[in-house]
């Protein structure tokens, strides 16, 4: 059953890590990154064992978002709900912009579960519907491929 509280709960995640991406704060996007974390594309299916490799994931992430100068991440959760007390099952969409306003890569869906963690929701698998271009693609690729 879809819940307003789950959704909350998603949207705050994904508005933090965003802005910790695009401005570069390693420590927050792995505050939000459980580990291990199974992060999957068309590409192929990377798991960060442990924080050196999320640590890695997340720099190369923000190394290829400043390489194609991309400005904004907005992600927004369509549906969220609770498969238990500690889990949320979650869709959203994510959208690049250059510039502030020009779209500068394919928008994306991708499907999330968060876990409850005794300091707070971590992202702990993440399934990404993004081109080969895309910066995540291009940066589990270029780090796992």
């Amino acid at each position: 059953m879809a819940s307003y509280k789950a959704l909350e709960i998603v949207q705050d995640g994904l508005d933090h890590h965003a802005g910790a991406t695009m401005s570069g704060d390693i420590d927050t996007m792995m505050a939000y990154s459980d580990i291990p974390c199974a992060i999957e594309t068309l590409s192929g299916r990377v798991i960060a064992a442990n924080t050196s490799e999320m640590r890695a994931i997340c720099e190369a992430l923000v190394c290829s978002i400043n390489a194609k100068k991309l400005s904004h991440m907005v992600r927004r959760c369509f549906e969220a709900e609770f498969k238990d007390d500690d889990t949320i099952w979650a869709t959203y969409e994510t959208r690049f912009l250059r510039n502030g306003v020009e779209l500068a890569e394919d928008t994306y869906t991708s499907f999330i579960i968060l876990k409850k963690r005794i300091d707070g929701w971590r992202f702990s698998g993440i399934q990404l519907l993004v081109s080969e271009g895309d910066p995540v693609s291009a940066t589990l690729k270029s780090r796992f491929g």
